[in-house]
């Protein structure tokens, strides 16, 4: 009689037995686990990811809209209408990112909801500005300039927060 030895067992009957089947099963099952639990931990990773890109995407282009903005009112080429139709436009496009970005990422810090409460308060005292005449003073183009100063790393926040 041949002695069979596997994982340090001697088997008497010298060929394959049961221990050796449950042994082999039990090595095939736990692959499978594993590959199943590595494929589904790399898939949330991925989505995770591609969720954050968009919203990195979003922001940016946000921020991109804000620059050509200050680029129009730092030339003087934008009328008060104008200023006071980009700052409701851009607070509502501010508030929905936000919201969304809330829905999917259950915690957020009140960077962007300051942001947007701050713009709404300046939107009414813009509204206010307007009233008073076609044109906005210098003083008032200086209100503006200081809350772009103000605000001015708003997006980066934003963006460092959703890969935070």
């Amino acid at each position: 009689m041949s002695d069979c030895v596997v994982y340090g067992y001697i088997s008497p009957y010298g060929g394959w037995d049961i221990a050796n089947t449950l042994t082999l099963i039990s090595i095939f099952v736990d692959v499978f686990i594993g590959g199943c639990i590595a494929f589904l931990v790399s898939r949330r990773l991925s989505s995770d990811r591609e969720f954050r890109n968009y919203y990195i995407k979003e922001v940016c282009e946000e921020k991109q809209k804000h620059d050509v903005f200050w680029t129009r009112l730092e030339q003087a080429n934008i009328s008060p209408s104008e200023i006071l139709a980009w700052f409701k436009q851009r607070n509502m496009s501010t508030s929905a990112l936000m919201r969304s970005f809330k829905k999917r990422k259950k915690k957020i810090s009140s960077v962007f909801e300051d942001y947007v409460r701050e713009m709404r308060d300046f939107i009414d005292s813009i509204e206010w500005m307007q009233s008073q005449g076609n044109n906005l003073s210098h003083a008032d183009i200086n209100r503006i300039t200081e809350f772009k100063r103000n605000h001015a790393s708003i997006f980066h926040d934003v963006i460092a927060e959703i890969n935070g």
